[in-house]
């Protein structure tokens, strides 16, 4: 069989019947969450910031996170302008959370996110006090195993990505697993590919395959 996941993997999908998400976030943290994006919302129809809602992710409201785009992949947006946008929004979130209590504001290249934070059990208590983590890929994995009772250290696991946040995905199940985990990852970040391959498969075997271009044949038919 196989399952959909959400929200960083707090959210998955298998059937009607089958659904489920973390339970470490409770109303009171999915309220503020709402404040923010309502507010991100009318700050997006601000003629200055109404660009951002075009490019990328654009503006996101996921299970336990929000995610608004501040560049794209051609780095069209002036870094003033995103930093202004990064202003803004921390501006919001401050004002939301002003103790950061419950939600974390994280900077990446092409987009912002905004976080409820993790309960000190990780992903199985709602009452659990706050450790001031922020739930990753990796819970999402350790979720759906616990959930389902799924024995990772049976059968080959095959892990693909092309981001950062990708790589508690790996980390996660390499310690379940290291002997059968394999991953593919699509990328062109120099410092992703060194983590990959330095720090998330250090317990891994490293098979590295160079796909050539097509019209690169040395035997071209003439």
């Amino acid at each position: 069989y196989y399952a959909y996941g959400a929200s960083a993997g707090r959210e998955w999908y298998l059937n009607p019947s089958l659904q489920f998400k973390d339970d470490s976030v409770n109303d009171a943290d999915l309220a503020l969450l709402t404040n923010v994006f309502e507010r991100l919302e009318e700050l997006l129809e601000q003629p200055e910031y109404r660009n951002f809602t075009w490019i990328g992710s654009g503006l996101q409201r996921h299970y336990g996170h929000i995610t608004i785009a501040r560049q794209d992949v051609n780095y069209s947006v002036p870094k003033h302008r995103s930093s202004l946008l990064y202003q803004a929004v921390c501006k919001i979130v401050n004002e939301v959370d002003p103790t950061s209590a419950t939600l974390a504001l994280r900077e990446g290249e092409f987009d912002l996110k905004i976080f409820t934070k993790v309960a000190l059990s990780e992903v199985n208590s709602a009452t659990a006090k706050i450790s001031g983590r922020i739930f990753n890929k990796g819970h999402g994995i350790r979720l759906i195993k616990s959930k389902m009772g799924l024995k990772l250290n049976c059968g080959k696991i095959l892990v693909c990505g092309d981001s950062e946040t990708d790589l508690p995905m790996l980390e996660e199940c390499l310690i379940c697993s290291p002997a059968n985990v394999y991953t593919i990852w699509v990328t062109t970040n120099s410092q992703l590919q060194e983590k990959v391959l330095l720090g998330a498969m250090a317990n891994a075997t490293v098979r590295e395959i160079t796909i050539r271009p097509q019209g690169d044949d040395d035997d071209d038919e003439e």
